[in-house]
């Protein structure tokens, strides 16, 4: 019996290679238990994305839809099989940031405790004013 509406929690941990091509991927799954205590161990807001996987023209897709980010992700994965990149007309891509570091997941990270951060800040100061 599965849940569609199951959720899996991963720890993810990318290292530069110094290639910027290549970088080294682990994974590992994590309980939701551990998931929600480091959540609560922490004053950052992680990354919320749902993924989704599918194949078109044998070439492999992952986009990633941002929860906290108004923002779309599509990665490419080309095969042997066709390494000209096609994509479906359904799609409407606005920018190709395949080399822009600022859409990698350490600076949509940092984008969003950015923002929070400024949250805090602003709060703390108008309830500061209002004491005084």
């Amino acid at each position: 019996m599965s849940d569609e509406n199951a959720s899996m929690y991963f720890e993810i941990h990318k290292k530069e290679t110094g290639d910027s091509e290549v970088r080294i991927k682990t994974m590992r799954r994590m309980k939701e238990k551990e998931y929600l205590r480091r959540i609560m161990d922490s004053v950052k807001t992680p990354i919320l994305k749902d993924r989704y996987l599918f194949v078109y023209n044998n070439q492999y897709f992952t986009l990633d839809v941002f929860r906290n980010l108004e923002l779309c992700l599509l990665e490419v994965e080309p095969t042997e099989e066709n390494s000209k990149i096609s994509l479906p007309s359904e799609l409407v891509i606005l920018d190709d940031v395949t080399d822009n570091a600022d859409y990698r997941n350490f600076r949509l990270f940092e984008q969003i405790n950015q923002k929070g951060k400024e949250k805090l800040i602003s709060k703390h100061k108008k309830s500061s004013r209002s004491r005084t």
